[in-house]
């Protein structure tokens, strides 16, 4: 019994596979046909590694460029990108980036159905840069893995995620004339 356990504990924290499985469920619970919960799930584990494998080809690809940068300028550091440094970290912190998105994505809906934010995030690849930021951060600060971290990085996702639509919701409504679309991005501080 406890080989069986240590299996299903050893698939379940692969990253690709429980942002599959979120996705499964998800799909399920939108009662999909089950052609589209299969596919959905394999498009889901699918991108899940392509990004995480194309995260050393975009590093390779901008290493030139950050090299000729510090030579041209006389300065030290790096070329960001969003994409690649989040990929890298999804290598370490990937279980947790899942979580913490699964848990956000519940609080969302959770304010979203009772307070007066009715707003859903509907952006994923922005819900994983925020969660897997927020994982890093919290475990770089001495937080150790636990439900705690998952709970409170999660909380702290879906709160933002309800939040910062509503920001930028009246610049939207002069914009559009009506509330029928909101914003939902990572930059929506700013941009409010």
């Amino acid at each position: 019994m406890k080989g069986i356990l240590n299996l299903f504990v050893s698939i379940v924290t692969q990253p690709a596979i429980l942002v599959a499985l979120i996705a499964l469920v998800g799909l399920i619970l939108q009662k999909k046909k089950i052609s589209d919960i299969v596919s959905g799930t394999i498009k889901t584990a699918v991108g899940f590694l392509v990004l995480t494998g194309g995260a050393g080809i975009l590093q390779s690809a901008l290493e030139p460029f950050a090299k000729m940068f510090q030579v041209a300028l006389h300065a030290q550091g790096v070329v960001p990108s969003n994409e690649a440094v989040v990929a890298i970290a999804l290598k370490d912190y990937g279980s947790q980036t899942a979580l913490i998105m699964l848990v956000g994505m519940i609080v969302n809906v959770f304010l979203a159905c009772f307070t007066r934010f009715k707003y859903i995030f509907l952006t994923g690849q922005a819900m994983m840069y925020v969660s897997c930021i927020t994982a890093v951060i919290m475990i770089s600060s001495g937080m150790k893995t636990s439900p705690l971290l998952i709970i409170l990085g999660g909380i702290f996702e879906g709160t933002l995620l309800t939040i910062t639509p509503a920001l930028c919701q009246p610049f939207m409504r002069k914009i559009t004339g009506n509330d029928k679309v909101a914003m939902g991005h990572t930059g929506n501080i700013g941009y409010a």
